[in-house]
């Protein structure tokens, strides 16, 4: 069975819905079973590369917020992350932008068999660390830490050889109704959208699971 996630690492609620995942994943009796797949969604692909703004500023300038309302967000959003036994989570003073470039670098990391390791560490390193993620040169930090070619990941987004692959990601969970992230798709027929908690997620999986199990049975 398979189950999709499409996440963005910038989005504040995808960091714990990633956690929850793996709990998830853990809790499910059949977790050997389940291939867990990260798909590729970007919060802000209309703004412009290469630069990133601060999570409160971006709130006020581009979304209405005022500075009482963005810290609060961050604030409510750290607290769930503590609730749940995240020891680090920065929302506040960590920054947002166009993610498309990270996202090449996760797609690419993939193909050399990191694919769950990388976008664990880019999730991790962002709220905890608040780690730049938008330059090629940032990208490569992940690289090393994967112990993966930094030349051969230099290459691979300079020239920009997985955007067309991150772009069908993002179009496609669009296309089957997906309007933000987090968001599930759990062999192909359930979606579940949000920060959901471990337990949801299991007996989401667990319903699949049933059904698969109830059609190999006729």
């Amino acid at each position: 069975m398979k189950v999709e996630m499409w996440a963005d690492m910038v989005c504040v609620w995808c960091g714990i819905a990633a956690d929850r995942m793996n709990r998830a994943m853990e809790q499910f009796e059949h977790s050997d079973d389940v291939e867990l797949v990260h798909r590729s969604f970007r919060l802000l692909p209309d703004m412009p590369e290469g630069r990133s703004w601060e999570f409160g500023e971006f709130m006020t300038q581009f979304r209405g917020y005022s500075p009482e309302q963005a810290a609060a967000t961050a604030a409510r959003v750290e607290g769930l992350a503590a609730a749940d036994g995240i020891d680090e989570y920065y929302v506040t003073g960590n920054s947002v932008g166009n993610s498309t470039l990270a996202h090449e670098f996760l797609a690419w990391a993939s193909d050399q068999g990191k694919h769950h390791e990388a976008w664990d560490l880019v999730f991790h390193d962002n709220f905890a660390e608040r780690a730049d993620i938008w330059s090629v040169d940032d990208l490569l930090v992940f690289a090393r830490r994967l112990e993966l070619d930094e030349d051969a990941a230099r290459a691979a987004l300079t020239d920009r050889r997985y955007k067309a692959q991150v772009e069908a990601d993002h179009a496609e969970v669009l296309a089957i109704g997906g309007q933000g992230v987090p968001f599930f798709v759990i062999d192909g027929k359930y979606g579940v959208s949000g920060a959901q908690s471990p337990e949801v997620l299991v007996q989401a999986m667990q319903q699949a699971w049933n059904e698969q199990d109830a059609v190999a049975r006729v």
